[in-house]
């Protein structure tokens, strides 16, 4: 744990890595940004280190609330009160999201890892949720990991399925997350090298089993129409 300045100084790190940070070193306080740390050393000094406060988070826009189960496993080991929205639900322009009680000590350092995961979720919620509503009933699949950092990639898809309602993820390990089975399509590279969108739509339809779904893309060689016609009577 970087509980104090000298403990940042002293942290060693291998840049021969995915820049990525890792559980432990979003626990530990290595991702928060250094004033956090520093002002956990004045705080000691004044011995005000462990003052009761109550911190509350709001946001300046209309948009769904994400990301509290997170947020709940970064401070499981902290002893403060949380309250808050249930995620999926409408937040209103300066309403308060979140509300933390306890000693400053206890979650202050993770004041930056609790906005990053906050922001972060709810944008990717409402973002899922406009896009599900733009498409009145028809089911939109979540296709964003390619976007993203792969070390993210899994959160967005699993918030954009459970709070966004998307029927489904692309990304293996965010489908997973939420208790699903990965959906999507082809890539453009298949078709390219079969050389005929039907003939590779035959092969996927003759290897996959029945339970993965066929969605085909229309837009590689012909125009769409024609392409759409020829895997419909084809299949």
């Amino acid at each position: 744990m970087l509980n104090f300045l000298k403990d940042s100084e002293a942290l060693k790190v291998n840049p021969n890595r995915f820049y990525s940070a890792t559980h432990e070193e979003i626990k530990s306080g290595a991702t928060t940004d250094i004033y956090f740390i520093n002002t956990r050393d004045i705080l000691n000094s004044l011995n005000m280190l462990d003052t009761p406060v109550v911190a509350e988070i709001f946001t300046r826009t209309t948009g769904m609330f994400a990301g509290l189960t997170e947020v709940l496993e970064l401070l499981k080991d902290s002893p403060v009160e949380i309250e808050a929205l249930p995620e999926g639900e409408y937040f209103s322009p300066k309403e308060v999201v979140m509300r933390i009680k306890g000693p400053y000590g206890a979650f202050g350092i993770h004041e930056t890892n609790l906005l990053g995961i906050l922001s972060s979720s709810c944008a990717w919620a409402t973002a899922a949720r406009e896009c599900v509503e733009a498409a009145e009933g028809k089911p939109v699949l979540s296709f964003g990991a390619r976007h993203l950092h792969p070390a993210i990639s899994p959160v967005m898809e699993a918030i954009a399925v459970k709070f966004g309602g998307c029927a489904g993820a692309s990304c293996v390990l965010g489908a997973k997350l939420c208790g699903r089975e990965p959906m999507g399509t082809i890539p453009h590279a298949a078709i390219l090298i079969t050389g005929d969108t039907v003939k590779l739509a035959q092969a996927y339809d003759s290897v996959l089993p029945s339970y993965v779904g066929r969605t085909f893309l229309v837009d590689t060689f012909k125009d769409e129409c024609e392409e759409a016609l020829r895997l419909a009577e084809s299949l």
